[in-house]
């Protein structure tokens, strides 16, 4: 079966959490779960498959707790942290172990640099006693690092060198190296600086800081400790917090990031200039967020649209996704939920080709656009819109009601509709009597 395609009044309208469906207008989606917005339509979101090893389990985890797609280097993989060891991982899905002995959980960043004319995988990690590494994707193990003599878990390939942060101090190399530090510098932002949790470059002479309490614009490079002239100018841009390292997404020139304000999550964009709250309408949601356990959550760039996946309702993992359609206007979001949580993602900047690691198998997974399912679990798509009444004592009536369901068939398959009304729009539906559908909506071909 091809794609669920349903077509009908204003359906680009995004998804509002805010307030009770009979506090919604028409054209406003009380839920909207697994769909993907395409103008006048919405589509059933597509799903994935285990990509590594046939489905083995990565050995020696029970959780893949980070992910990294390799641009530069010469045998392009996919680097996976689970629990114990460091995996790389083929184009074929053909995984190997590179390291062994990482403390248990080790969660990393990583970034890309030339060294001696070969690109590498450089990546920290803070978990334990602060391992780092090189790899240049074509070699059996990696090669450790020294660092800058404490444990960092932040790392940025930038203007020449690599920016190894840890706390609210910034290390530098020397230019040209990935291992020889030459200084440092420590943010100030009224006191309360708080700790580095993302470097990304944003252009060749700037890059972004983000701290667990604000956001900085970096410019220049040079510590001075070689050539005597300190040339690094740090420079507040909002005091909005960053609280997870893999919370982050860069597009072009714009990053994407889950933040933090006042007490308050949200989803935001900057431009190093500025930062712009886009979740306004799903405030609802984001106040579900569990506080002690949003550094899991985790974000990436999913065709043209941005996928953020964070912990609710006092989970300890990532339990509900939001997507942010880039492209459309009003409220621009969908929620999904997967069948197997996220714990990291990891996007192949040559190919878009996007991977997420598992939460509790250690299986890497490969999301599968044209497939419509989650490894064989059913996908379901659930939407619900603003009621009108039609005079004092009318009954409500859904904006939906014109509703066309489009479905493609492939070969063979199964689907199934149910419709109705309900007032609060939780739980079941009341059937219509007098709908459209008939009971051939339900069944196989």
């Amino acid at each position: 079966m091809g794609p669920l395609v349903l077509a009908g009044p204003m359906l680009s309208n995004g998804y509002r959490a805010l307030g009770p469906v009979d506090a919604h207008a028409p054209q406003q989606f009380q839920r909207l779960l697994n769909a993907i917005l395409r103008g006048d339509a919405i589509e059933k979101r597509g799903g994935y498959s285990v990509f590594q090893d046939a489905g083995v389990a990565l050995t020696g985890g029970v959780s893949v707790n980070s992910l990294y797609a390799t641009e530069g280097t010469a045998t392009r993989k996919i680097v996976a942290a689970a629990n114990t060891r460091l995996f790389g991982i083929t184009t074929a899905g053909v995984s190997s172990v590179i390291k062994s002995g990482l403390t248990t959980g080790s969660r990393f960043d990583f970034c890309e640099y030339k060294d001696a004319g070969t690109y590498r995988v450089i990546g920290y990690t803070d978990t334990g006693a602060g391992y780092a590494f090189k790899w240049d994707a074509g070699a059996g193990a990696v090669t450790d690092l020294v660092g800058p003599g404490v444990a960092a878990g932040v790392v940025m390939a930038h203007n020449g060198r690599i920016w190894v942060a840890s706390g609210n101090t910034v290390y530098i190399t020397e230019d040209g190296t990935v291992d020889t530090f030459e200084g440092n510098f420590v943010l100030s932002y009224d006191g309360g600086d708080g700790v580095v949790t993302k470097m990304l470059p944003l252009s060749r002479l700037r890059a972004l800081i983000f701290t667990d309490r604000s956001l900085w614009s970096v410019t220049g490079g040079d510590p001075g400790v070689i050539s005597g002239d300190f040339d690094i100018n740090p420079q507040p841009v909002a005091k909005i917090g960053c609280p997870s390292r893999m919370g982050t997404v860069k597009i072009g020139e714009e990053i994407f990031f889950l933040g933090v304000q006042n007490g308050s999550y949200g989803f935001y964009m900057t431009d190093g200039v500025e930062a712009v709250k886009l979740s306004s309408a799903i405030q609802d949601d984001l106040d579900r967020i569990n506080t002690a356990a949003v550094g899991v959550a985790c974000a990436i760039q999913l065709d043209r649209h941005v996928l953020f996946a964070v912990p609710v309702d006092g989970a300890t993992e990532n339990t509900l996704c939001f997507l942010y359609h880039r492209e459309m206007r009003g409220n621009p979001w969908t929620t999904w939920s997967l069948a197997k949580n996220p714990r990291c993602f990891a996007r192949d900047p040559i190919t878009g080709d996007v991977f997420h690691g598992q939460q509790d198998a250690a299986h890497v997974h490969k999301h599968t656009p044209a497939a419509y399912s989650d490894g064989g679990s059913a996908i379901d798509l659930d939407l619900i819109t603003g009621a009108v009444a039609l005079g004092a004592e009318a009954l409500e009536l859904f904006q939906l009601r014109d509703l066309e369901a489009h479905v493609d068939v492939v070969a063979s398959g199964s689907w199934s509709a149910e419709y109705g009304r309900d007032a609060e729009a939780v739980g079941s539906f009341t059937a219509f009597t007098n709908s459209p559908f008939s009971a051939a909506a339900s069944g196989s071909f």
